[in-house]
Order: C-alpha cells, then structure tokens, then sequence
C-alpha cells in the first residue's frame, strides 16, 4: 500500500463567495542519504540556539568552540574533541545544528523526499454522475476550487508524489542510469455537500412475516416527503456480521412492500430498513411502472440521502428442509408400524401422512390419514393398520415459517413372512479337532418382507443323510438383524437333550483322540438348512441347504538329507514325506524355503542382491499322485534355489488331501560348505560382415587350470543397465562358446556368471571390446546357433542366418518417450496425482538419403517393408532393442538421392 496524506478535510474560504479549499497533513518518510559534507573527523561548529540530542540546551561556549566529528549516525552527530584538542565533549547533537564542516570518511544523513502533492477536483450536479472539475501539482498542503454554479457536491483526491534519484543498474553487458522513486503514494479522498439535502427520517412501522421460503416487509404510515424509497437489508442469524439479501421498494400510498427471497430453509432471519431520498439521477423513468429491474437501475444511478436505519424485525424462521432420509421403516406388530427419520433443524414438528394406494396422495384426500409428531420425539408408532396390506407413507417437516416439501413415498408390508434366510459356514471341510472346540460357524441373515425384526429361527440338521432334527435357536439371533452363527458344537450339544436326534459326539466322535469313530472313518455329512420369523410368528421357507463334512486331521511327516545337526552340505537337498491317515490321498505338495535372517547375496545374473528376514526365496507347487507308497522324492538342485553357507533357513512343505484339508511340516537347517571364488573371463571376438560377436567363455584358478564342477552363463549388458540372457548352463571348456547377434555397436559389454555345480555358489566378471561400428543396423528373420570354437572346418549350419540392413549414410534420429501415466483431479489439491502403468511408450523416427544407385541397400529395404515380425534395430551409440518398423521412402525421377524414413516402435522381444 502507498503513502497517503492524512486529516484532509473541505472547508468554504472565507471572506469569498463560492471558493472551498482542501487542507491535509502528511508525514514524510524517514529516508536517509550518504553525506559528503558531514562526516567522522569534520571539524565543525554549531548553529546559534543548538540543543544536544536528548533536548538540553548548548551552552554558549560551546557553540562559540569549533569540534571535531567522532560519530554519525543519521542524524545523530557525536562530537569528540575541539579543534585545539584541549576540551573532550563526547555529546550528541541532531544535524540540523551543523554550521560548517570540512572532509572525512561518509555517513548516512536524512533528506527531505516529499516533491509535491497532486491534487484532482471532481463536482456532482445531482445527476448520479461525477465531472472532472481539474487538476493541480501543489507543494503545499492546501489547494483551492470555485466550483460551477450548478454544483451540489464537490470531492477531491489528493495524492503524495516522492522525490526521485538516479541509480546506475549494471547487466553483463552495459550499466544504465535509471530514476526511481523513494516511495509511491496512494490518493485520498473526501466529499463535500454544498447543497445539503434534508435527511429523511427513519422508518417507524416496519413489520415482517415469512412464508415457506418468502419474506414480506411492509413499511407503512409513511408521512416524510422525502421518502422516496426504502431500502430492506435481511441478515442470517447464524452470519448476523454480513447481510444476506438486499432490496428496495417504492413509496406509493404511503407504504412500501418488498419481497425478499427465495431464503434458506431451517434459517433464523432478521431484517431492518433505512428511508432513501432521491435528489437526483441520470436516467429518466416513471416512478409509477417501475419494474424491480428498473427499481434497482434507478437506485444504483441517483444521488441519494439515507435515513437512519430503523430497529431490527426478528426471529423470521424459514420453513425447515424436509428429512433428508428415512433411517428405519418395519412392522412393529401385525397392525403396527415403527418409523424413524433423520431430524431436520428449526422443525417444530412432523406429519407423517399414509394411505393403502399410493395414487391417493393429493388426489383423495379422504383417503389419506395423517399424524402429527411433536420434533422432540423425532419418530413414529402408527397403529391401527390392517394385518398383510401393504401401507405408502411419506414425511414433511413443519414450523411457524411453514412446511417443508414432502420426502419420496415409501412402503412398508404389514405382517408378511419372510423370504428365506441366506446361508452360509466358515468353512466346508473341518477336522473333528474344530468340530469339537467350536471352529465350525454356520451363519444366515435374515430377509425381511416387511422390515420386521426377526423373531425366530429353526435349523434342520441331518448326519449322514439320517432322519432330520429341528433345533429351535432363538438363543442366537442377533439384534438389529445382524448375521447370526450358531457353531456345530453347540448343535451336536443340543442333540444330547433331544432323544429323537440319534447322535452326539459321543458316538461320532473319540473324544481322547479327537478322531472318527471307525464307522464314519471316511468322513462325517454334515447337511443343514434354517428357516427364520419375523413380527407375525410365522416361519418363511426354509433355506438352501448346505453342507459340512468332517475328517480325522491329515498329517505329513518330512525326512531330508538335512543331517543330525542340522546342516546341509550339499546339493541336492533331498525331500521325502509320507501322509496320514490312508484314507486321505494327497493331490498337490507346496515346497518353500525362506531365510531366518537378513544377508547379502549375488544372483544368477551376478548383480547384488538383498534376502530380508522370513522373506521367501524358494516355492514351488508338485502335484501328487497315488498313496503314500507311490509318494516320489524330490531333489531341489544349485539351479532351483540359491543357498548362502553359513546362513539359516527353514524349509516347510504343505500338503493338500482330497479331502479339502491340508498338512504342513517343517525342518530348519544352516547350509555349510567351503565358499569359493570364481573370477571368469572370456574371449570375445567381432564379425564386422555380420555384426556379430562370439563368446567363449571359461573359469580358471589361480594356476590358470579349468575349474571342474562350474557351468557357466553369458549375459548382454544393454545401453540402459540391464542384462539379457545369451545363455546358460555352458560347460567350462574353452570350445564351449555361444554368439551373440546383437551386440551394442560402440562397446560389446557382457556378464560371465560361473556357478558351482554342488553349492551354487557364483562369481562374476565384467569384459568387453571395442566395436566402433558407424552404421545403423537393422537385422530380422534370424535364427542363431551355439558352435564349438575347437572345430576348424566352417559348421555344416551357419552360427546366424537372417537379413541385416546397414545404413552407411548420415541418419537423423528423433527418439520420443509416451509413459504410461493417467493424472487424476481431486477437490482440495491444486494439481492432479499421477498414477504410473508398465508402458514406456518408446518411438523414434529415422531419416535418411540413400543413394539413387545403390541398389542392394534399396533391395533390403523392400524386404524389410514387407516383413511382417518385429526387428532389432541398433545405432551407433550403443542403443538397441527390439521393435516394429514402418518404412517409407520417395523416388523422384530426377533426384539422385531417395529420402528413407523409419518409423520405429520398441516392443518386448527375444536375446
């Protein structure tokens, strides 16, 4: 904000007729400058009447003594000693009372940095408009004006205007001198009547009613000629600082009337008035048709004089809104019906209105019956109703401002059985161990027709498929309707005391052992169902049925090439397990093995690797087939899992049955064998005709003798960090090598992987070779072969055939990124969340000018455009992947260049 003059006031001049003058204070800005005529070691005297800083006097002889400078600080001026050095004075003064001085070192004074004020007129001639009466640059504080005769008010703006200063602004290049100013100034301004208008009085006899959503004000008995108008501003009670609605209304008749709306429902309003005189405006209407639209137009184009405002009409309460929905709705008895609703504000009470036929509804009133609920209940009992007909109600909300509207129609049935329950158990198959110690839940929920509570409930139980038996289980309904259990236990229990029921677990099952009976050796049937009543005591139809069965508790028992003391020395971990009981045939085995401690470790790959705590890092699912003679045994090898020596893990097999249930076991054990490091290496060598390497790997010690008992594995390092597979399992002889089709066109960098055959330990080496190559290559339709690097005769079968395109010439390259991104817009947060998918969306464009003449690279080309398959693409910066490509190319009769365009797409594709 700038600065601005303050206390301006308009007054008539006195002594002439129709001059007025503006008068104003301002406070200048404390600004301090450099001085180069004050300064520390100045000698200087002191003006006539000087006082010290703090306000005492100066004695005469020290004004008549001239002084040396010792410190400056704004306008404060320290003076030391005299300049003969015979006196100290260490005294302040301000220095305004500097008379003379001489050179030193600088310091910071004030300056005056007011340059003067810019004072505009304005004049009304009661025409709702203001004329520019002109304008004027004072240095005082004053500044007169003689108005038009036909003026009926005057203002005046009056805005402060800094002193200005050059300041050298310095680039990289250049230093300019620019002016700025010390501080900008804001204008002030203030009006003045020179005719003045009567005010007319204030409104005595405002009076207020609300209908609905409708507020009428009536100003009545107006008596005041120069009310014209009057003005109605409504105020909410709950934001009672800020007005809610405005309007005005015309005097005719000595009255006025407004209406004000629509308002919220379930509000508190309050509502005053102010008389307005219109002395003039610049629109010509009739007072007599004026629509609001015009009303507002005229108010908004007049100068106006304003009565005080009147007193306040409250307590105007809106008609509420009606209940926003309906929280419970059921039969309460055969001729009664229970209804709650959420509760509304400023509502005094409910009517809630019902009838046998919805139609009847504000057409046949007759036919609709209605209670009124005083709001402090808050819901409904209607009795009297007709048992098994179905009764359409519907709610309004009501109080002194109204009634709300009515809320969507609903029905309740009265008295009709329910639908039968769902139905559902915990589990299918359980063990007699959770048969016994209540593991097994059956579960049903009740469906009401007529939202009545639930009443009753009966399950029908049959063992074996032998004769029923009906439980009552009333004891296990649960409140409000929420899903109920009963557990089998408590069933089987029940049966003791029933003497129709012929079993209990006392004949089903060995409660010692917690095993079948030998009789129900392969298993018990358990089929039940449940029928459920609501208000009127009549059971619905029974449920679905469904069904249990109940088996001895399977087990496993584990043996493997774990040791006494529980370390394993070697692969293969042997695995053998036998099952129990017979009757019980396993179908599947899960093998899993997870670390019991945190470690670091190197992959197949060689790159480093981190194994938390009981995280997993071998499962595997066998399926199984036959009893437990015919069980095979399983051998987990170097290749299937990689163990570290020296650290503990736990392996656990689970077992499935066929008869839905499982069994698990497990072993811990610590892997210890001797570690070894391996240092590969290979020979690599380039075929520039193909663009191809060949790799032979192998793995020495240190007497540069081949390892026994290691394979070996070769893997590409790619441009962006990852490593592709170009094989594995290779035995460590020098002859055993492996070509590489694609290798990067500026260093061909590979991974050799030597793993120890019985452990599974593996070390890793990094080589590679410069290629250099200068061309884009484009290879498809291959196919690639291992070779024996031994042999010295040319292989019978190429180690790679395919078609190769290599572009000499220049290439542009345009490569473009579309990841796979959906950004979402939430309320509440200035920019939208990303959420990322898998897809990088990489394309590139290549362009290039061949040769007219150039035929064979025209010829592949050709049979690259019509390849139906991906392809690998690789330039010269090391880049390559596989891709879909498009080729587009123009011969013109008469250029000798033909311009190639490749539209190029990366897909996921082989080595």
């Amino acid at each position: 904000m700038g600065k601005r003059v303050i206390d301006l006031t308009i007054k008539p001049q006195t002594g002439v007729s129709g001059t007025y003058f503006a008068s104003w204070d301002f406070k200048e800005p404390k600004i301090n400058a450099t001085s180069s005529t004050i300064r520390v070691g100045t000698k200087v005297k002191l003006k006539s009447g000087a006082v010290y800083y703090n306000g005492a006097a100066v004695p005469a002889s020290v004004i008549s003594d001239e002084w040396i400078v010792s410190a400056v600080s704004a306008d404060r001026v320290t003076l030391g000693k005299n300049k003969a050095k015979t006196k100290t004075l260490n005294s302040a003064v301000n220095a305004k009372y500097i008379q003379s001085s001489g050179t030193a070192s600088s310091a910071l004074v004030p300056i005056d940095n007011i340059d003067h004020y810019t004072v505009q007129w304005y004049y009304s001639s009661g025409d709702g408009v203001w004329f520019d009466g002109g304008s004027s640059d004072v240095k005082l504080k004053n500044a007169l004006y003689s108005p038009p005769e036909n003026a009926k008010k005057i203002r005046v703006k009056v805005k402060p205007v800094s002193k200005t200063y050059k300041q050298k602004v310095t680039t990289k290049k250049t230093t300019t001198e620019v002016t700025k100013s010390y501080w900008t100034g804001d204008a002030e301004d203030i009006d003045y009547a020179i005719t003045v208008n009567p005010k007319p009085s204030a409104p005595s006899s405002l009076q207020a009613t609300i209908d609905q959503y409708m507020i009428t004000a009536t100003v009545t008995d107006i008596t005041d000629s120069q009310t014209d108008m009057i003005e109605f501003v409504v105020y909410k009670d709950s934001a009672p600082n800020k007005a809610y609605k405005k309007t005005y209304a015309y005097v005719q008749n000595a009255r006025a009337i407004a209406s004000i709306g629509p308002v919220a429902a379930g509000e508190t309003y309050s509502i005053k008035c102010r008389a307005v005189n219109i002395v003039g405006s610049s629109k010509t209407l009739n007072f007599f048709t004026l629509s609001p639209l015009n009303l507002g137009e005229l108010f908004n184009s007049s100068e106006k004089e304003y009565s005080d405002w009147s007193n306040f009409v409250y307590d105007l309460v809106s008609a509420p809104h009606k209940p926003p929905s309906i929280l419970e709705k059921k039969a309460l008895s055969k001729n009664s019906v229970y209804i709650d609703w959420k509760n509304v504000d400023n509502a005094t009470s409910y009517t809630i209105e019902y009838t046998e036929r919805e139609g009847y509804f504000d057409s046949s009133p007759s036919n609709v019956s209605s209670v009124t609920i005083d709001a402090v209940v808050g819901h409904a009992e209607i009795t009297g109703l007709t048992e098994g007909t179905e009764y359409f109600f519907r709610i309004k909300a009501s109080n002194a401002g109204g009634d709300s509207n009515w809320t969507k129609v609903f029905s309740i049935v009265l008295g009709s059985k329910p639908t039968a329950p769902t139905t559902w158990s915990n589990v299918t198959t359980a063990t007699v161990k959770d048969a016994v110690q209540n593991e097994v839940k059956l579960y049903w929920m009740y469906n009401s027709s007529d939202n009545s509570d639930q009443t009753h409930a009966q399950l029908r139980m049959w063992f074996d498929h032998t004769d029923e038996t009906v439980f009552d289980i009333d004891d296990n309904i649960k409140k409000n309707n929420a899903n109920s259990y009963i557990t089998l236990a408590d069933l089987v229990k029940k049966s003791q005391s029933n003497s129709k029921f012929p079993y209990n677990f006392g004949n089903l099952f060995n409660l010692k052992t917690l095993a079948l009976m030998s009789k129900y050796a392969n298993g018990v049937v358990v089929t039940w169902q449940i029928r459920t009543a609501g208000i009127t005591e009549e059971f619905g139809p029974w449920s679905e049925k469904r069904v249990v069965t109940i088996h001895d508790e399977p087990t496993v028992n584990m043996t493997t090439s774990v040791n006494d003391d529980g370390y394993m020395t070697a692969y293969p971990l042997k695995i053998s397990m036998t099952t129990a009981p017979d009757r019980q045939t396993p179908i599947g085995c899960q093998i899993s093995i997870k670390s019991l401690q945190s470690y670091q470790t190197v992959d197949s790959t060689g790159m480093v690797a981190y194994v938390k705590k009981n995280q997993v890092i071998f499962s595997s699912y066998k399926n199984m087939k036959g009893k437990n003679a015919d069980l095979p045994p399983y051998s987990l090898n170097a290749g299937d899992v990689n163990l570290d020596p020296g650290k503990k893990y736990e392996l656990t097999v689970t077992v499935s049955m066929n008869s839905g249930l499982s069994a698990q076991d497990s072993e811990t054990f610590t892997a210890r064998w001797k570690a070894s490091n391996y240092n590969p290496d290979a020979s690599i060598a380039y075929n520039p005709d193909t663009a191809e390497v060949s790799i032979v790997p192998f793995c020495t010690n240190e007497n540069g003798e081949l390892i026994n008992n290691v394979t070996l594995s070769v893997y590409r390092r790619e441009f962006d960090g990852t490593f592709t597979e170009i094989a594995t399992g290779l035995k460590n002889l020098y002859s055993a090598g492996v070509p590489d089709p694609h290798p990067s066109l500026d260093y061909a960098r590979y991974r050799i992987v030597a793993t120890n055959t019985s452990t599974g330990e593996s070390g890793y080496s990094d080589v590679s070779i410069p290629i250099l190559e200068k061309a884009i290559i484009i290879q498809w339709n291959e196919e690639w072969t291992f070779f024996d690097a031994t042999e010295n005769s040319e292989p019978e079968q190429p180690v790679w055939t395919g078609s190769l395109l290599r572009l000499m010439y220049n290439v542009n390259v345009s490569d473009s990124y579309n990841p796979d991104v959906v950004f979402k817009e939430y309320v509440g947060r200035a920019h939208p969340v990303d959420y990322y998918g898998t897809q990088v969306g990489e394309t590139a464009t290549w362009s290039t000018d061949i040769p007219k003449d150039d035929k064979e690279t025209l010829y592949a080309l050709r049979r690259l455009a019509h390849w139906m398959g991906h392809v690998y693409v690789r330039e010269p910066s090391g880049s390559g992947y596989w891709a879909s490509v498009k080729v587009s190319f123009n011969q013109t009769h008469c250029e000798v260049v033909i311009p190639v365009t490749l539209d190029i797409t990366r897909v996921d594709g082989e080595k």
